[in-house]
């Protein structure tokens, strides 16, 4: 078994990583956790002939004092009040770039549709006059 740790980064790439010594081969144990124990911890287990059985990553992050709060109704009041609902998911853009997407193919059709009625007016026109 060994241990290896990126500091202060959520990453799988191996140049990153520095060797760790663990307290426990079997486990990680930050208690309490630290700022400074953020960041990617890697751990390898090979066979006796040194074959890899098994590769892990465990990302953490350290968030800021006072962002946890357990209190869910004034956890959902600081998520409103601080604007952290703005952040906003990919299928919400997705839906977003699809809406607009769509408003602008209707506008086009719909231009499409006009140009052909005045091409079709100023043809009847012609043809009138040629009568």
């Amino acid at each position: 078994v060994s241990w290896r740790y990126a500091r202060g980064v959520i990453s799988s790439d191996d140049s990153l990583f520095a060797h760790w010594v663990a307290p426990l081969l079997d486990r990680v144990v930050l208690d309490p956790v630290r700022e400074e124990d953020a960041g990617t911890y890697r751990c390898v287990v090979q066979d006796a002939s040194f074959r890899r059985v098994k590769r892990v990553y465990w990302g953490i992050r350290v968030l800021p004092e006072g962002i946890i709060n357990l209190d869910y109704k004034s956890s959902l009041a600081q998520w409103d009040s601080t604007g952290i609902q703005q952040n906003q998911t990919m299928s919400d853009r997705q839906d977003h770039i699809a809406a607009l997407l769509y408003t602008v193919l209707k506008s086009l059709g719909m231009a499409g549709i006009a140009a052909a009625l005045v091409l079709l007016v100023l043809y009847w026109a012609v043809k009138r006059r040629e009568l």
